[in-house]
């Protein structure tokens, strides 16, 4: 039988399984008789990988059989294809059972025999597995951390690479996802982002809905409610349209938890009443908990102490169904695990004892036929020594000859394993350059993402300046608001175009064009740039410029940028009714920029980490502005690329001075 003729009657059981109108316990039911009935090993391992993937979540014990027999078929018939989906299936119920290092085992042997075979779509899958357990035991285990995003990324990369948009997608989504769980907030966005715009390309709508609902998600944890909430109702139309309701509920969840912060408790207690009864129509007791939990905290917000009550004892009930369901789950998997690694070692022991009585029988029929031989043998070199006697000589020779090449492919073996060795430094030595290129370029896409706020921010007031002059507006002013807007754009654009250039990136140098500037002009410039920010708070600037200094060998866009980040941070952390100093002026052949403000000052210990690569220090700034810690690591790396010197001056609790300074 030929192997098309052997999948074709799967295929089509397969497709009719896949037919919306049947229940799922038709399907199961259907794909157990086929199961029974099937003569065929081929399709016995697709029906086996299909009853595995189905009953994962609600009969994760049927599912593991199941996987052990997949497992067990495929490698008799040598399928690797549908060997390594069985590892991955079986990672997947050991997930449910809640065993991730044996979650982990399984998923990285899928792995290993889609990518020795070159399965493309399961490396990437495989790979989507291998980072998600690897998550879940970092939560434990920090060792765990850096490989999660290392085998996320592995799979982005061979996804864009393959550009199957399906594929794609997912891969994008979940990688913003893990961002999101890592409360880097930017980076998920622009993964979250990359999805949906695919998705809007193809006309993907079931993804088109989930896209939206994750970049709602990460908008509201990052507690931008005005953006999140566009986003989630959008998030909730798309998703009802597909019939996906499970998620439709976390949507309006999501509105619900916006508008109680938005202290909008009417607008709150409707949407979270909306998910309740789509969740309690799905009979997800772990949804309603949460809902109830969050009908709790809204009820408590209003000081409805009573209903409050009432909530709060029905989010317990259901969080406690939710666990001992979880519990008796996980206990009745461990018993499965038990019984079949017990079953598995008893059957061990018989082969074991069988081997041994076998090799019984064949030792001792090796030594009857042993000891005969060594009759014959004896007689044998008997007759040899006597009638070869006088060639003794030359047996000798013929044997020096033989330890001669033998002691030459020694010598050569030696110079193999020497060789072995060298290439395997080699290969460590530029396994360790390329993964410091990659995580520098990881720190250049942080720095990019950091040093766009300030012109995308200045960019915003000034489109929000336009809107509400409106009609009165002259037309100088448009023009003058249209000018900075295109100033900010070109310095956007130069800026993307400097940090993301990869032959910079490769010799780890930064793309500087250097000319003679007027370093004064420039902190004026950018200082304009702040006056609204430091007005909102009452601060007063003070400037100390002297006019026209001017400097070689400088770039402007870089000196822009470290001044902006350290006129920002200036702001930022400085209290309301403050005053910020700003000063330039000569020192002995170099010019020398000081920012001084009245904040919080810096403690000895942050000062050993402030120029780092996101360092949260213990200041925080004083009206709730972001900060990333990207800051000062820029101010660093660009002060030191130009040949200039940076450092601070502070005292907790008095303020801090940064200086910058470079050579006239």
């Amino acid at each position: 039988m030929t192997i098309n003729t052997k999948y074709i009657t799967l295929c089509f059981l397969l497709l009719l399984f896949s037919t919306a109108s049947i229940a799922q316990t038709a399907i199961d039911d259907s794909l157990i008789h086929a199961l029974h009935t099937s003569k065929n090993n081929y399709s016995k391992i697709l029906i086996l990988n299909q009853l595995g993937t189905l009953l994962k979540k609600n009969k994760p014990q049927q599912a593991y059989e199941y996987n052990k027999q997949a497992i067990y078929l495929a490698q008799k018939e040598q399928d690797n294809y549908q060997l390594s989906i069985a590892y991955q299936n079986l990672a997947g119920t050991y997930r449910v059972f809640g065993d991730y290092a044996k979650g982990l085992e399984y998923s990285l042997k899928g792995l290993e025999i889609a990518e020795q075979y070159k399965y493309d779509t399961l490396i990437v899958k495989a790979l989507g597995y291998v980072s998600t357990f690897n998550f879940f035991l970092s939560e434990n285990d920090t060792t765990y951390d850096k490989k999660v995003f290392e085998y996320q990324f592995k799979a982005l990369r061979l996804a864009e690479k393959m550009q199957v948009n399906d594929l794609l997608i997912t891969t994008y989504l979940s990688t913003g996802d893990l961002y999101r769980s890592k409360k880097i907030y930017d980076s998920a966005l622009i993964y979250t982002d990359r999805a949906y715009l695919l998705v809007s390309k193809i006309e993907d709508v079931d993804n088109k809905g989930f896209a939206l609902l994750n970049k709602g998600q990460i908008l509201t944890e990052s507690e931008k409610y005005a953006e999140a909430l566009p986003f989630l109702k959008t998030a909730y139309q798309y998703l009802m349209k597909v019939n996906n309701t499970f998620d439709a509920a976390f949507a309006l969840e999501l509105m619900g938890i916006i508008y109680r912060e938005k202290k909008q408790y009417e607008q709150s207690f409707r949407f979270l009443n909306d998910a309740l009864l789509l969740s309690q129509s799905l009979g997800s007791k772990s949804d309603i908990a949460e809902i109830y939990n969050q009908l709790y905290l809204t009820s408590e917000k209003v000081g409805n102490t009573a209903q409050a009550l009432d909530y709060y004892k029905k989010f317990h009930l259901y969080n406690d169904s939710v666990f001992n369901e979880t519990k008796s789950l996980q206990i009745a998997g461990m018993q499965v695990l038990h019984d079949s690694e017990s079953k598995d070692k008893e059957i061990g022991l018989l082969k074991k004892n069988e081997q041994m009585r076998e090799e019984n029988l064949h030792q001792q029929k090796f030594l009857i036929a042993f000891l005969l031989s060594s009759f014959i043998l004896i007689g044998f070199i008997t007759l040899l020594l006597y009638r070869n006697n006088q060639n003794k000589q030359k047996v000798n020779q013929l044997l020096e000859e033989q330890n001669a090449e033998i002691l030459r492919q020694q010598a050569q073996i030696n110079t193999q394993r020497q060789n072995i060795v060298l290439q395997n430094t080699e290969l460590e030595r530029k396994n360790n350059e390329l993964s410091f290129l990659n995580e520098e370029k990881n720190h250049l896409i942080g720095i990019v993402a950091h040093d766009l706020r300030n012109p995308l921010n200045q960019i915003k007031g000034l489109v929000s300046l336009l809107q509400m002059l409106g009609d009165s507006a002259s037309k100088e002013e448009k023009e003058d608001c249209i000018r900075l807007i295109k100033e900010a754009i070109d310095r956007m654009t130069a800026m993307i175009s400097k940090t993301l250039d990869v032959n910079a990136i490769d010799s780890q140098k930064l793309n500087l064009v250097r000319e003679k500037q007027d370093v004064s002009n420039i902190v004026n410039a950018v200082t304009n740039d702040f006056e609204g920010a430091a007005k909102a708070k009452n601060i007063e600037i003070i400037r100390q410029i002297e006019p026209q200094i001017i400097a070689n060998n400088l770039d402007k866009n870089h000196l822009t940028q470290i001044f902006e980040n350290l006129i920002s941070n200036a702001v930022k952390y400085s209290p309301q009714d403050a005053k910020i100093f700003i000063r330039t002026y000569k020192s002995n052949a170099h010019v020398r920029i000081e920012v001084q403000d009245e904040g919080q000052g810096i403690s000895d210990e942050d000062k050993k980490r402030m120029f780092g690569k996101f360092q949260q220090l213990s200041a925080k700034p004083t009206k709730g502005e972001m900060s990333i810690g990207l800051g000062l690591s820029i101010v660093k790396k660009y002060v030191e690329a130009m040949e200039g010197k940076v450092w601070c001056e502070s005292e907790l609790g008095k303020g801090a001075t940064f200086i910058v300074e470079f050579k006239i």
